[in-house]
């Protein structure tokens, strides 16, 4: 116990004390496809609009649902579209994810991009709620993407801005909590 709250405590200081603000050049901070103002074709759309009004009303999407939805409104993209993240839901509307991933962890960035598809507001817990329904479905795909990302995000930062980013999402995607 006191090891975590040693570890607790000394990631909060780097917090603070280290400089992360320009270790990535604006090209890796980038969302290109998100500057496109893409939209689905009108099939893509009623599909999106349907999923969304079943889920207003609490009526239960079948898995065969969610699979055709990740299927058809998810788009892979190369990651040089994507900046440095696995995936983005843009402006709620479009989503993409990175190609090149592993299986499992595409399945899971998927599935959590089309979470926030459905959201209907940006609060707090949004990150929360799109990992929660993305692991229940892909728990290997969680896993897989945790590992994925953290091989990732060692090639861009430094080691004190490496554990404070991984801090950082960590309390984001994990707790729920607004750190940015």
């Amino acid at each position: 116990m006191a090891v975590l709250f040693v570890s607790i405590i000394g990631l909060e200081i780097a917090t603070r004390v280290c400089d992360c603000s320009n270790q990535l050049t604006p090209e890796e901070r980038r969302i290109v496809v998100c500057e496109e103002n893409a939209t689905y074709d009108n099939e893509s759309q009623l599909l999106l609009d349907s999923l969304r009004t079943k889920r207003a009303q609490g009526i239960t999407i079948s898995k065969a649902d969610y699979r055709e939805a990740i299927d058809r409104l998810v788009i892979e993209v190369a990651q040089e579209q994507l900046g440095i993240v696995n995936g983005v839901a843009c402006r709620g509307e479009i989503a993409y994810v990175a190609e090149g991933m592993p299986i499992q962890a595409t399945l899971f960035v998927k599935r959590h991009e089309l979470e926030h598809l459905f959201q209907s507001s940006h609060d707090e817990d949004s990150e929360l709620e799109a990992n929660v329904a993305a692991a229940k479905e892909y728990p290997i795909g969680l896993l897989s993407t945790i590992a994925f990302s953290v091989i990732k995000l060692g090639r861009y930062f430094s080691w004190c801005c490496f554990l404070v980013i991984g801090w950082a999402n960590f309390k984001l995607y994990f707790l729920g909590m607004k750190v940015w």
